[in-house]
């Protein structure tokens, strides 16, 4: 490993309320366009997605509401449009930090984000500055490393000279005593 790289997390508040239909839309006519489906099937598909997603609803203490934005996290459909959007945004806006090796290596899992950088081509600020330009619905937080250490999807991430560690990362957990 570079001694000028550097570790973060990324994670994203609340993604599933707060993605759009239309950005949404638009991703979806963006993959379909890449594919085999004709015109009108495509139109179909988009038609219907746009269906579900204004038929967004969910309960909460026998009372249903609707939100003004976003999908609904129990819906079997939500956790796929947010794949479609997110991989959508990552190829528009960080492909090319990949290739100009700013960005040495990006993962992400759902809304969890794991960024190693180049801290002489780009600082952490940078990139949290143009990761919550992407869409102003989206809001990112930043977890740096703590003595080269930093924990992600339940794995202590220990960055070495030469290599990176994985460790089990240990939850703190609370006990309560009965009343």
């Amino acid at each position: 490993m570079n001694i000028s790289n550097r570790i973060i997390t990324l994670d994203i508040k609340d993604l599933y309320t707060n993605l759009l239909k239309q950005g949404i839309l638009m991703a979806t006519k963006h993959w379909l366009g890449l594919g085999m489906g004709s015109k009108e099937e495509n139109e179909e598909l988009l038609m219907s997605i746009g269906t579900i997603m204004q038929q967004n609803y969910f309960q909460y203490n026998n009372t249903f509401y609707r939100p003004s934005k976003g999908v609904a996290m129990g819906s079997p459909l939500s956790g796929t449009l947010a794949e479609l959007y997110l991989q959508f945004l990552e190829k528009q806006y960080i492909k090319h930090w990949i290739s100009s090796r700013e960005v040495s290596y990006y993962k992400r899992y759902v809304d969890d984000i794991l960024l190693i950088y180049n801290e002489n081509r780009i600082t952490k600020e940078n990139i949290l500055q143009e990761f919550n330009k992407v869409d102003s619905n989206l809001e990112f937080k930043m977890t740096t490393e703590d003595n080269k250490c930093i924990s992600f999807l339940d794995l202590n991430i220990h960055r070495k000279p030469n290599r990176i560690e994985l460790g089990k990362y240990k939850y703190k957990y609370f006990h309560t005593q009965p009343i």
